[in-house]
């Protein structure tokens, strides 16, 4: 959750054709996910090499969502698919965060 802000933060993912992985210390520098979390708001990139905040090269397009219950307590993070996210995309998106929010906050 987003309480320890600073950190280790590390994903892996396979991806049709490919997989790539990246860890990295969150030292609150800006990145994609640190303005979904501080903004509260979903973004979608379409060229993630043209955005200064995402520090991977491995990326083609990004859907970051945040995971709320009354604040922000997770980001999640999609990357590359084909032809890009759609608004579609973003929808699924924002349920699959609903239901995160319920398991992370299941006492």
């Amino acid at each position: 959750m987003l309480e320890a802000r600073r950190v280790a933060a590390s994903f892996s993912a396979a991806t049709a054709p490919r997989s790539f992985s990246w860890t990295r210390r969150d030292d609150g520098n800006a990145t994609i996910a640190r303005w979904v979390a501080d903004h509260g708001q979903p973004e979608n990139v379409r060229d993630a090499s043209k955005d200064p905040r995402f520090l991977s090269s491995d990326a083609t397009n990004v859907l970051c969502h945040p995971v709320e219950d009354g604040t922000v307590i997770a980001v999640l993070q999609f990357f590359n698919k084909p032809g890009g996210f759609t608004e579609r995309d973003d929808h699924v998106a924002d349920m699959l965060a609903s239901h995160c929010a319920l398991v992370l906050l299941d006492e």
